[in-house]
C-alpha cells in the first residue's frame, strides 16, 4: 500500500465518536503511519484552535485543513498555506438575512468566534466548539476582518429555509456539516479544493490520496482522492459518492480498523 502518502481525515462524525473522544487505537495507528513517512492530514470545519486538542494527543505535523478547505495551516510552525474569506457583500448579505429571520448566527474569523447574544444555540455551539464567544453589539462591527466561515444552528425547519434561500446566492455556497448546521463559506471553498492546493504543495498525484468522512462537506474531497472512504454512519447518498464504505461506524472506531485492514497493521 506504499503508493498511498496522504489521508485526509475528517474529524467529527469520522475521526472520533460521538462524545468527540478519539480511541487510543485510531492515536497508535494514526501515528505508526505517519512515522511510516503517510502524511496524515486532518480536513475539518472546525478553526484552527479547534485541532490542538486532538493534534496534542497526535504527533502530527504538516497541513491541515480548516474551516471546509477555508484555510490550510501548517500546523508545524503556523504558516498559512492557503485562506479564503467572505466579500464584505456576501457578509452583510448573510447578516440581513439572519436579521430578518431572527437567527443568531456564529461568525468566526481565524480562531475567534463572534456571536450579537447568547441563546439556546449559541450555548450548545459553545459546547461544541469549546471556544468562548465574544459578544458584540452590531455585525457592522466585524466587517473590517476577513471572515472565513458563518454558521447558522437553529430550529431545523429555519436551516432548511435558509439553506434553500441562501443557495440561491452568487457570492457564497451554503451546505450542512449536520443536519441543523448551515455553514456558509465563499464560493467554491470546499475541502476537495483544499485537497487540490495539498496536490500542489505537497506534489502529490490524486492517485495517492486516501480521503476518509462522514458528511455532505466531504464529498468534494472524494472526488479528489484516488480512494474515498465513507463512514459505516453515514447516510445512504454520501456512501454512494464514496469507493468503499467502513464496516464499522465511528463509535465502534471506524477509522482505525479501516486503516490497520488496508495497510495490514
Amino acid at each position: 500500500m506504499q503508493k498511498y502518502k496522504l489521508i485526509a481525515l475528517d474529524i467529527d462524525g469520522t475521526l472520533v465518536d460521538d462524545n468527540k473522544v478519539i480511541s487510543p487505537d485510531t492515536i497508535n495507528i494514526l501515528n505508526q503511519l505517519n512515522s511510516n513517512n503517510i502524511q496524515i492530514v486532518l480536513s475539518t470545519g472546525r478553526p484552527f484552535i479547534g485541532l490542538k486538542s486532538l493534534l496534542s494527543k497526535l504527533n502530527l505535523t504538516g497541513p491541515m485543513i480548516t474551516y471546509n478547505g477555508g484555510m490550510i495551516i501548517d500546523s508545524t510552525d503556523g504558516k498559512v498555506i492557503s485562506e479564503n474569506y467572505l466579500s464584505l457583500e456576501a457578509y452583510l448579505e448573510i447578516m440581513g438575512y439572519a436579521a430578518t429571520h431572527n437567527i443568531t448566527p456564529m461568525i468566526w474569523s481565524y480562531d475567534k468566534l463572534y456571536i450579537i447574544r447568547e441563546n439556546e444555540f449559541t450555548k450548545e455551539y459553545q459546547k461544541i466548539s469549546n471556544v468562548k464567544p465574544i459578544y458584540i453589539t452590531s455585525y457592522l462591527a466585524l466587517s473590517h476582518l476577513k471572515i472565513h466561515k458563518i454558521l447558522f444552528y437553529d430550529l431545523l425547519d429555519k436551516i432548511k429555509e435558509a439553506k434553500l434561500n441562501l443557495s440561491q446566492s452568487s457570492l457564497y455556497d451554503v451546505f450542512n456539516s449536520k443536519i441543523d448546521f448551515l455553514e456558509i463559506v465563499p464560493k467554491n471553498v470546499n475541502k476537495g479544493n483544499a485537497i487540490k492546493v495539498l496536490q500542489d504543495y505537497l506534489n502529490l498525484p490524486k492517485e495517492a490520496i486516501i480521503s476518509i468522512g462522514d458528511g455532505e462537506n466531504d464529498v468534494s474531497m472524494f472526488h479528489e482522492s484516488g480512494l474515498s472512504v465513507s463512514m459505516k454512519n453515514a447516510s445512504d447518498a454520501i456512501k454512494k459518492e464514496s469507493t468503499i464504505t467502513t464496516l464499522y461506524t465511528n463509535n465502534e472506531d471506524g477509522v482505525y480498523h479501516f486503516l490497520k485492514s488496508l495497510f495490514l497493521i
